[in-house]
């Protein structure tokens, strides 16, 4: 069963400056195999994007931190999964995102992620995603090719096409919409 998990903000002596040995420390704890620190810190990661997104959001992405995000989706934590996709998805409304190209590094991670999270049956954890997955595919530059072979893409009408036929209205829904986006 899933539960949802309320993004508590960090203390103010955890929130980063500016500077990039923040952003170190942060992968630090991403790295760790500890999921809970992982989780932690992912969430704290989110909470301070809600908070101040013109102050750190581009920052974060900068620092690369996405690429480790992608990473964190071979978990089978649902908890460390939706987190991820949640700061993932404030991050894809930084432009620096997508120049960086962290969708393209990311998106066999994510579809993989997609997949399992429709086999696991965590309605929550399948709505994150496909939404984030629908605004990767909508604020794509369309000069940035996504995908880069034919594997992912047929891999990507597979799950859409799971996701569509799903029992849950709402998954079945963001699916659609999903779809839509990536159809154009």
């Amino acid at each position: 069963m899933w539960h949802q998990v309320q993004i508590q903000p960090c203390p103010t002596s955890l929130r980063p400056p500016v500077c990039s040995s923040s952003a170190l420390s942060r992968n630090q704890f991403l790295l760790s195999r500890d999921e809970t620190l992982q989780i932690a810190s992912v969430q704290c990661m989110t909470s301070i994007v809600i908070h101040s997104p013109v102050q750190y959001a581009a920052a974060l992405v900068y620092a690369d931190i996405p690429e480790f995000l992608f990473e964190r989706l071979s978990s089978t934590d649902e908890i460390l999964v939706w987190s991820v996709y949640s700061c993932l998805l404030l991050l894809t409304e930084e432009r620096l995102f997508f120049s960086k190209c962290h969708t393209i590094y990311g998106i066999e991670s994510l579809v993989r992620s997609l997949k399992e999270s429709l086999r696991l049956n965590s309605i929550e954890v399948q709505k994150q995603g496909l939404l984030l997955f629908g605004e990767i595919l909508k604020r794509q530059p369309s000069g940035i090719k996504l995908f880069m072979n034919s594997t992912i893409w047929h891999e990507v009408i597979v799950l859409l096409k799971e996701a569509v036929a799903s029992s849950s209205l709402d998954v079945a829904i963001e699916a659609t919409n999903t779809l839509a986006f990536f159809m154009r």
